[in-house]
């Protein structure tokens, strides 16, 4: 439920980052006489923070091999549980194998 929230926001927000865009290229342009003033560098400021904000990241890689618990070092192993169009959930094998060792 929480995906699809955060995902009308991105589709909602769209059209308020594509506009940022524009504004800060057309401020930004060096023939632009707004270019060279403190308004036309706020706007731009404001336009790049509102464009940044609104932006859409990619997942970054996992990249953890090895985590080390209770002193031992476990191997991770990173296993999709569960996958849809629009989510994908993990579960770390290492850390829940080595979880349930070390509770009992």
């Amino acid at each position: 439920m929480l995906y699809h929230l955060h995902d009308l926001k991105h589709a909602l927000t769209t059209p308020l980052r594509l506009q940022a865009e524009a504004i800060k290229m057309a401020i930004d342009n060096p023939f632009n006489p707004l270019h060279y003033t403190s308004l036309g560098r706020s706007i731009a400021a404001n336009a790049e923070m509102i464009e940044r904000m609104t932006r859409r990241f990619g997942k970054p890689a996992f990249g953890l091999d090895t985590t080390t618990i209770n002193g031992k070092t476990v191997k991770i192993t990173e296993k999709s549980s569960r996958q849809s169009l629009l989510a994908r959930s993990s579960i770390l094998n290492g850390i829940a194998i080595a979880m349930t060792r070390n509770c009992y």
